[in-house]
């Protein structure tokens, strides 16, 4: 169990490096990565997206030290049944609602920019074989994974709508269009 954890340790090291490396008093001091330079808005935007994904490495990284601890210091607690269902069911929920990020994308960009094709007919796919599975094996298939699969199977369905309704196109500007003015017509000012 100890030795699976290792390279996911290894991964999140990585993306803490790659993307925790400078924090924003730096973005427009002239002391960030680069000495001297001074960073464009664009630059201080990106860097606040890195935050949230630093946040997010940190949450994975803490999570990670957490269940190692339990699996290593607390061997009792991690072989009970009870906590190894509780583990299940998490993991349960965390994929069943991976695709809701990219719905929300989506709706509030009106646009499906970046987002390919294949990736959706992909999910869909996996979707078919999956609720086939649940629901013709002559095995007996628990219904919390059955319930997943179909929460995951409608949100898949919905991206395939998003994609129908949007497009990949970029985004349709909100903005007035600046038609011909007064000064441009005749008799005006």
């Amino acid at each position: 169990m100890v030795w699976s954890i290792c390279p996911s340790a290894t991964t999140l090291q990585t993306g803490l490096y790659r993307h925790c490396c400078w924090d924003a008093d730096h973005t427009t001091s002239g002391n960030g990565p680069i000495r001297g330079r001074e960073y464009s808005s664009d630059v201080v935007a990106k860097k606040y997206e890195l935050t949230k994904e630093c946040r997010y490495y940190q949450f994975l990284a803490y999570m990670t030290s957490a269940l190692l601890a339990i699996h290593v210091l607390l061997p009792f607690i991690s072989s009970s049944p009870a906590y190894i269902s509780l583990l299940g069911y998490a993991g349960l929920a965390v994929e069943a609602t991976l695709p809701l990020p990219q719905i929300f994308k989506n709706h509030n960009a009106r646009s499906c920019k970046g987002f390919r094709l294949s990736v959706i007919v992909n999910w869909l796919a996996g979707d078919t074989m999956k609720m086939s599975y649940f629901f013709l094996s002559s095995e007996l298939i628990p219904w919390p994974f059955r319930l997943c699969g179909i929460f995951q199977a409608c949100c898949d369905c919905y991206l395939g709508y998003q994609f129908y309704l949007y497009g990949a196109s970029p985004a349709p500007s909100r903005d007035i269009p600046m038609g011909t003015g007064m000064m441009e017509k005749p008799g005006g000012f």
